[in-house]
């Protein structure tokens, strides 16, 4: 049973509107991949914090066995003390599987506000992507009343996601 549907005087099938529609989609990721890979600026994919790792040993994990960058190099990115970065290291679980091409922070995020926790630094710039407490929860895997206490925190430092 096939329906039409009568748009602007062009008729389309309802599966031929489902692979247009998927067609759009795809070529629409297709741009975000695209764009994403033309960033060169320093950056963490949103998935590595998913894991039980907090944030900071999570990112420290990434850019030290992903990326293979010096303990400096990382302090200096992130804007913490060398020995910080070498304990979070050594006391990081392993990353859990991520997508590698999905949302990431950038890393200068980190330096920019050294006054907040990396989670603040993590919510509230997920939060400027307009994301909802509830949706940053669900990626980080958090409760969504941690998510909010972070946001708080960060606002109460003068941070306004």
């Amino acid at each position: 049973m096939r329906r039409r549907l009568q748009r602007d005087s062009l008729q389309v099938t309802l599966a031929d509107a489902f692979i247009i529609s998927t067609h759009e989609a795809v070529w629409d990721a297709t741009e975000i991949d695209r764009e994403l890979a033309e960033t060169t600026e320093p950056s963490v994919p949103v998935g590595i914090l998913s894991g039980d790792a907090s944030a900071l040993r999570a990112i420290v994990r990434y850019l030290r066995a992903v990326e293979k960058r010096p303990f400096s190099e990382i302090a200096a990115l992130l804007g913490r003390a060398e020995q910080t970065i070498r304990s979070s290291f050594r006391l990081a679980p392993e990353l859990p599987l991520f997508d590698e091409n999905g949302l990431r922070i950038p890393l200068a995020a980190f330096s920019e506000h050294a006054t907040l926790s990396p989670l603040e630094v993590v919510v509230v710039s997920l939060a400027r992507k307009r994301l909802r407490n509830v949706d940053i929860a669900s990626l980080l895997g958090l409760d969504p009343r941690t998510v909010w206490t972070a946001r708080e925190r960060a606002r109460r430092k003068g941070v306004v996601a």
